[in-house]
């Protein structure tokens, strides 16, 4: 019911919202352009796992690849002391055998120089040629051995690569990960797609 009310024009609640219904169908009609904006939310969820995924294998790849390096430089470094030690052994082994040699004749003149005769003299004679063939030992030790000493280098944490934040739409779709599609490989050899979008 329309009418004067103290001097003032009143309209009916009916005739006031059918008044109202043409800006309610033109913000309905907005809004609902706003929320096809958000219509691929599923959508977009779903390619951010698969993408996050597929990040996480390329970091864990380029970490064990550069891991899988560093234990064979471990395994090189090893074997090289290894062989070093194993070179030690055997001069030590050789010195022993010069000593015992050496030590076995002199003893032995020893003996013989004591009783005299046509032994000792012949003992003189092996004395002589032994003594002359270790001559050389005489100037330095008998055994020089160089043990191996590892020196390690003052280097900084390996870099396996860079997480790079891009927009959901510069991202292509994740594919089953290979070492041909690592994106994050170590020393930075990732590829990188489009740049970061606002």
């Amino acid at each position: 019911m329309e009418g004067a009310h103290n001097g003032h024009r009143t309209t009916t609640i009916k005739k006031a919202a059918q008044e109202r219904k043409a800006t309610a169908k033109d913000m309905i009609s907005k809004g609902r352009k706003i929320l096809k904006r958000y219509s691929n939310l599923s959508k977009d969820k779903k390619a951010l796992n698969e993408q996050k995924q597929q990040t996480d294998n390329s970091i864990i790849q380029a970490y064990d690849r550069m891991a899988q390096k560093l234990t064979e430089r471990k395994e090189q470094l090893l074997r090289k002391v290894e062989e070093q030690h194993k070179k030690n052994l055997e001069t030590i082994q050789i010195a022993t055998v010069f000593r015992e040699e050496l030590s076995a004749v002199c003893g032995n003149t020893e003996e013989k120089m004591e009783l005299g005769g046509v032994e000792f003299l012949t003992q003189v004679t092996i004395l002589t040629e032994t003594v002359r063939k270790y001559s050389g030992y005489s100037a330095r030790p008998p055994a020089q051995t160089q043990p191996a000493v590892f020196q390690p280098t003052d280097t900084p944490v390996p870099v396996l690569g860079h997480v790079m934040v891009q927009s959901l739409a510069s991202v292509p779709i994740p594919a089953a990960p290979t070492s041909d599609n690592v994106t994050l490989a170590a020393g930075g050899t990732g590829h990188h797609h489009g740049t970061e979008k606002e």
